[in-house]
């Protein structure tokens, strides 16, 4: 047994100037700082006791293990219940299965050498991976967090995988991806059958094997009488059992037909939960992106995520929701907090950002052939161009605003037609005005022959070209007018269309 006299204190200082008072006997460090003053390219040395010391701090519910190092044969309970402190610590490896922690972990300023690996781990209460540089591939695998999240300039030097559901607020702000990342949601089916199984019991009765005594001829009778009621009595019990299974086979049959017919218009598996990863705020804010062409969301809800900052062209998007009920289409939430912001000096300030965004959203979409979504992304792109202007230009003097109000950029077929709807009213009405009917049995006898003739400029159908002296000179200028604005309102209409219906 070694005396208290060569037991030696820890004195481990971590960079948030924490120091660990842990006692030792071997070593220049406890066990659970050994290899810490080892560079990061320097292998770390087996550690065959630190499991054993580790499970002596679970059983204490101590979780202060700011600075540990811990070895690659390290494992984790299934469930922790007291807060947890990583910061500044170094993981040889991390792979973790059906871990559950009950309160915050901090994993500030940690880093992963090799793998990390959290599998079907649960965080229920605030999880922080801030300024965690991971050297090696991560993996989130069915991965839950139920409370606010951040991984706030957080680097990753490998491929990144985030199948994960955050349940609260998840900070990406500022974090770095070197290579390849995939943000993927997932679906669970819940429910369970139970199938019984019966067997039929049956009853065996005792043979006599005495000499049966002789019947009279009334007792004989009678017998026979006995054995008929038992047959028939077994022939009713089977033709109610044939009866029954029938039944229930038909039964079965009606129901899986119902089923059958409300599969085939359903949009997805009855019971089953889909997980969306950011099913709160999330907050991906001047993100670099080093590969774009290997980044990836696919499932996943983009619908109240922030990428204001964030280089988004060449990020392939698959089965993502990017629906903005505010503004009827789909969008940035960015552009809820920036271009509908009362504030106007910070709205001013952040509209070439989020101009900018959307472009470089709308770019990748168009280049995944997903022309629908991209033009609600054009859309968003333009409305942003068009707040930054005084407010004259904004609603009439510009042709930003004269392109919103023909066809809303080119994208609405129904604003087109509305459009042209407005011109042949116009048309006609200045027609009637220069006829100057004097009754409405004169107004009445006039519309018939100048709407058709208004449809006919208006398609550019050369009405009465030859022959224009006899037309007043204000018919003349309303004609002339309207053959130039016409052809324009047919363009737009074309022009939406198009953007409605492009394939290629």
């Amino acid at each position: 047994m070694t005396d208290e006299a060569d037991s030696k204190v820890c004195g481990y200082n971590s960079p948030g100037g924490l120091s660990c008072k842990r006692e030792f006997n071997d070593g220049d460090f406890c066990v659970f700082h050994q290899g810490c003053n080892r560079k990061l390219d320097e292998e770390l040395l087996p550690n065959p006791q630190f499991q054993s010391a580790f499970d002596l701090l679970l059983e204490q519910k101590d979780g202060n293990w700011d600075g540990f190092v811990f070895p690659s044969e390290f494992k984790l309970p299934n469930n922790i219940e007291f807060p947890v402190y990583l910061r500044w610590a170094r993981f040889t490896v991390f792979d973790q299965n059906n871990t559950t922690f009950q309160d915050a972990v901090d994993f500030s300023d940690a880093i992963f050498l090799g793998n990390a690996i959290f599998r079907m781990v649960t965080f229920k209460s605030e999880a922080t991976f801030g300024h965690c540089r991971f050297v090696a591939c991560l993996e989130f695998q069915l991965a839950h967090f139920e409370r606010s999240t951040s991984f706030y300039r957080a680097e990753f030097s490998k491929r990144a995988v985030f199948r994960a559901r955050f349940g609260g607020s998840c900070n990406l702000n500022e974090t770095t991806f070197r290579e390849g990342v995939n943000f993927a949601g997932w679906s669970e089916i819940s429910g369970s059958g139970s199938v019984s199984h019966q067997s039929d019991t049956s009853t065996s009765g005792a043979i006599s094997l005495s000499q049966p005594a002789k019947l009279t001829v009334c007792q004989h009778i009678k017998k026979q009488f006995k054995r008929i009621l038992e047959y028939i009595k077994i022939q009713f019990k089977r033709t109610l059992e044939y009866i029954k299974k029938q039944f229930k086979q038909t039964r079965e049959k009606v129901n899986d037909t119902f089923h059958k017919v409300v599969r085939s218009f359903s949009t997805q598996n009855q019971g089953t939960k889909i997980y969306r990863v950011f099913e709160s705020e999330g907050q991906m804010q001047n993100v670099v992106f080093v590969k774009p062409d290997q980044v990836s969301f696919s499932e996943v809800d983009l619908s109240r995520v922030y990428f204001r900052g964030t280089n988004l062209r060449g990020v392939r998007f698959l089965g993502v929701n990017w629906w903005q009920p505010k503004l009827g289409r789909n969008g940035l939430h960015d552009e809820l907090f920036i271009r509908l912001s009362k504030d106007g000096p910070f709205r001013f300030q952040h509209l070439p950002a989020l101009e900018q965004t959307c472009r470089n959203v709308r770019v990748s979409l168009e280049e995944s052939r997903d022309f629908n979504v991209a033009s609600d992304f054009y859309i968003a792109e333009m409305e942003a161009l068009r707040a930054r202007l005084r407010f004259d230009k904004r609603h009439f003097l510009s042709v930003a605003a004269l392109y919103h109000f023909v066809s809303y950029y080119g994208t609405s077929v129904g604003t087109g037609l509305r459009v042209l709807a407005y011109l042949f009213v116009l048309h006609l009405g200045l027609t009637l005005l220069i006829h100057s009917p004097e009754t409405i049995t004169q107004l009445m006898a006039y519309i018939p022959d100048d709407a058709l003739r208004t449809v006919k400029i208006l398609s550019l159908q050369m009405v009465g070209y030859g022959d224009q002296s006899n037309l007043p000179i204000e018919q003349r200028w309303v004609d002339a007018i309207f053959r130039i604005l016409a052809p324009i309102q047919i363009a737009m209409l074309v022009l939406a269309f198009r953007a409605r219906i492009k394939r290629h």
